[in-house]
Order: C-alpha cells, then sequence, then structure tokens
C-alpha cells in the first residue's frame, strides 16, 4: 500500500498570506509544507523518495521521546512516519499550528540516525493514495 501524505493548502490559508506580504514573497513560499533541501544542488533520484515506511501514532505529544517509537521496527533506509494529528486540532498556517508543534527530541532523533533511516517526517493528516 503507498500512503499518499500530501495535504493541500489554498491561497487564502493563513500561511500564504504570510509568505504573500514578505520580503521575499517568492522564498517564504518555498517553505510552506513538506520540502526537501539537498545541499549538494543535484537532483535527488526519485527512487529515493520511495521506500518502506513504519508509521508510529504520536498524537497529543507535546516532545515525541524513544518511548512513542518502537526502534526494533526500524530497520535500514525506513522513511519513520510520526502520525501527529495535529491538523485536527490548529488548521494549517494559524498561529497555534507553528508555535505549539510536536517536535522530536535528540535521543530519539540519533537513534533514528543511527539505525540510518532515510528520512524522518512527522505528518498531521494521512490518507490513502489511490495508486494503490
Amino acid at each position: 500500500m503507498k500512503i499518499n501524505l500530501t495535504y493541500l493548502i489554498n491561497e487564502e490559508n493563513p500561511a500564504c498570506l504570510w509568505a504573500k506580504q514578505s520580503d521575499n514573497p517568492h522564498v517564504a513560499m518555498g517553505h510552506i509544507g513538506t520540502h526537501i533541501d539537498t545541499y549538494l544542488k543535484k537532483a535527488i533520484p526519485s527512487e529515493y523518495n520511495v521506500s518502506r515506511a513504519v508509521l508510529f501514532s504520536c498524537s497529543d505529544k507535546e516532545e515525541i521521546t524513544l518511548d512513542d517509537v518502537d526502534l526494533e521496527a526500524v530497520q535500514y533506509g525506513d522513511f519513520v512516519l510520526l502520525h501527529t494529528g495535529w491538523i485536527e486540532k490548529f488548521s494549517y498556517g494559524s498561529k497555534e499550528y507553528f508555535l505549539e508543534h510536536p517536535y522530536c527530541s535528540d535521543e530519539l532523533i540519533y537513534a533514528l540516525l543511527d539505525k540510518k533511516v532515510r528520512h524522518i517526517k512527522k505528518f498531521d493528516a494521512v490518507k490513502k493514495s489511490p495508486l494503490g
């Protein structure tokens, strides 16, 4: 099964309105939602974005810690998905959404890096992909 993590926002969303009013709207719009920074200034192979994934429910957490993740279930090269459900509490782009958002403990991040995971992704909502 493929999981689509896309969350569509319109131009009236508070995050978009903020970006349009910033000193550099083009750059600000590029920082809304999820993106992958590549400092090598070369294309990321598309196969890098398809992998086995492990999903952990982390709703109602301020700090996501090792207690919230089963490290035994995590394998080399996995995408680690941490479902926060945050968008069900605050609308995307609202002040509360950004200021109060759950975060990962340093201990969790280092443990996942030691496992050599491919991505660590906190996300708010899930829907099944029409692709399968």
